[in-house]
């Protein structure tokens, strides 16, 4: 597909820190999403999460993974649809576009710590083995 013709970027590597910070500029901001991320990475399955950045999955590639409601599937293969579906998603406005993560609100380390903090490190019933299965 040439992107190009649709006035779309593309780019096959950038180094971490640009690469989150271009999500953040895609993101739901006001009105409705400024842009979307295309792919089949896992990118658009966590970190456009993460972002509240909309991800258009394409092909089958991360079929099976958890996912956020920000990632839309596409596959098939007319550019027509895709370019359709790209401006269809980021046309929604904001209190549309899905808010869910399956990886959490990024309250994690917090409840860790407290969880810590209230657990007795002394007490030996935590050296004893327990399967859960």
């Amino acid at each position: 597909m040439h992107a190009e013709r649709f006035g779309w970027r593309t780019a096959e590597h950038l180094p971490r820190e640009v690469f989150v910070s271009l999500l953040k500029r895609l993101s739901v901001d006001g009105g409705a999403a400024r842009g979307a991320l295309v792919g089949n990475s896992s990118a658009g399955l966590i970190e456009a999460a993460a972002t509240r950045t909309i991800a258009v999955n394409l092909g089958p590639r991360q079929a099976g993974r958890e996912r956020g409601t920000n990632v839309i599937d596409h596959a098939g293969t007319n550019t027509a649809d895709l370019a359709e579906l790209i401006r269809t998603a980021i046309a929604r406005p904001a209190d549309e576009v899905p808010r869910t993560h399956p990886y959490g609100e990024g309250r994690t380390g917090e409840r860790i710590a407290d969880l810590l903090a209230r657990t007795d490190l002394a007490d030996p019933s935590l050296l004893r083995k327990c399967c859960t299965y």
